[in-house]
């Protein structure tokens, strides 16, 4: 599924995230957090179960973001893409496999769930129209009320 060619929805990136989490052991997954609309932040951890590096030592981490503001579309895929390929090459002998033996690569493909499903509605309306001022393409302010502070 496509919001617009070349870019998934977010209900086709998530599906991709927690196939690759039920799938693969060196993947772990959990809840980070809450949108204000009561969605899920997810966050994953690709790397091995022993947590040390094969010198012995307590194994680094790195943290990669995607989606923080509502219009970064290239952003999930990016972070989508890394991961994909983390799992894929986890065991080429090579360069892949050492950063998941001696890495934990934390990834939160999106951070601002709400304002990206709400970008993808209409992901063909890109005017900034007083009409239609909470959808399309372009938005740019929070889904905060500025009266009642919610959703």
């Amino acid at each position: 599924m496509t919001a617009v060619a070349g870019f998934r929805d977010y209900a086709s990136l998530f599906a991709q995230h927690q196939a690759l989490l039920t799938l693969n052991d060196e993947v772990d997954g959990e809840v980070v957090g809450k949108t204000l609309a009561g969605r899920d932040i997810w966050a994953y951890v690709i790397g091995d179960p022993d947590s040390t590096t094969a010198e012995g030592f307590p194994e680094s981490a790195v943290l990669i973001n995607g989606g923080i503001h509502a219009r970064e579309w290239q952003t999930p895929e990016a972070v989508t893409s890394l991961f994909e390929t983390l799992v894929a090459a986890k065991t080429d002998g090579g360069f892949f496999q050492f950063i998941v033996d001696n890495l934990n690569t934390i990834v939160v493909p999106v951070n601002n769930v709400d304002g990206f499903i709400q970008t993808q509605l209409f992901p063909e309306t890109v005017t900034a129209d007083r009409r239609q001022p909470r959808e399309g393409r372009m938005r740019r302010k929070n889904l905060r009320n500025p009266v009642t502070n919610s959703f």
